[in-house]
C-alpha cells in the first residue's frame, strides 16, 4: 500500500471518530481527538510528499523558437590512385601550355579530392581561367564546343587558326544524322598537328582533350591510367 493511501485510511479513521465522539456528547475525550487529528492534517507533506494546497505552475503558452535541422554534409576525401594521379599529371603535361603547367601539377599533388579527380582538376583550372578538359552536356551547341576549341588551340599554339563556322550546323546540335561535330573539328585542327581524344565516362556527357598528334598514344595511356576508355578519331 502505498503511503498516499495509507494517510487517507488513517484520515477516515480520525473523522469516523470524531463523528461517533460528538453525536455521543463524549466532549471529555473529544480534545483528546482533535489534537492527534489536527497533527495528523498537519503532517501530509511528510506522509505524502504533497502539501494540501500546492500552487499549479501555469503553462507556458507563449510560442518556443524551434530551431530548424540542418543535416550536416560530411566531405569525405575520395582515395585516389598513385596511378590516377600520374595519369592526371600525364593529361596536364600533354593538352595543356607548359605556362600553366606547374599549377596544375601542385594542385594533384597538394589537393585532397572528394569529387572525380579529373572533374575537380578541371573546376580548379577553370576557377584559374586554365584550358585544360573540355566537358559539354550532351545537349550542348556546336558554338559552346567552338569557344573551348578554339580557347585551347589559342593556348597550345600561341595563335589563331580558322575553325569550322558553327553557325552552318543546322539546329546546333553537336552530333546528328548527317555529322559529328567532333569529327569536323578534329579534321581542322588536325591540319595544325592537333587533335581530339574523348573519355568515355559512361554518362550523358562529353569530356575531351586536345593534344598534339604525336602524343596520341601518351594520351590514350594517361586516360586508361584514369579508369576511363580512350575514343579519338583517325
Amino acid at each position: 500500500m502505498n503511503k498516499t493511501k495509507l494517510y487517507f485510511i488513517t484520515l477516515f479513521v480520525f473523522l469516523v471518530l470524531g463523528i461517533y465522539v460528538f453525536l455521543n456528547f463524549m466532549f471529555k475525550v473529544y480534545i483528546w481527538w482533535f489534537i492527534p487529528f489536527f497533527w495528523w492534517l498537519l503532517i501530509k507533506d511528510v506522509i505524502t510528499g504533497k502539501k494540501w494546497f500546492e500552487k499549479r505552475q501555469k503553462k507556458d503558452n507563449t510560442l518556443k523558437e524551434v530551431k530548424p535541422f540542418i543535416p550536416q554534409y560530411i566531405e569525405e576525401e575520395l582515395d585516389v590512385s598513385k596511378n590516377e594521379k600520374e595519369g592526371l599529371k600525364d593529361i596536364v603535361k600533354l593538352c595543356s601550355s607548359r605556362k600553366t603547367q606547374n599549377k596544375l601539377l601542385s594542385f594533384i599533388d597538394t589537393n585532397k579530392f572528394i569529387e572525380l579527380p579529373w572533374y575537380e582538376l578541371n573546376e580548379y583550372a577553370m576557377e584559374n581561367k586554365i584550358d585544360l578538359f573540355i566537358h559539354l552536356d550532351w545537349k550542348e551547341s556546336v558554338s559552346e564546343l567552338h569557344y573551348w576549341i578554339d580557347s585551347i588551340v589559342k593556348s597550345l599554339l600561341e595563335k589563331e587558326i580558322e575553325l569550322p563556322n558553327y553557325k552552318l550546323f543546322e539546329a546546333n546540335y553537336l552530333i546528328n544524322n548527317d555529322w559529328d561535330a567532333f569529327k569536323v573539328y578534329n579534321e581542322t585542327i588536325k591540319k595544325h598537328n592537333l587533335q581530339i581524344s574523348l573519355l568515355e565516362t559512361g554518362g550523358d556527357e562529353y569530356v575531351l582533350v586536345i593534344h598534339f598528334t604525336e602524343n596520341l598514344e601518351k594520351v590514350g595511356n594517361a586516360i586508361a591510367m584514369l579508369g576511363y576508355k580512350h575514343r579519338y578519331y583517325k
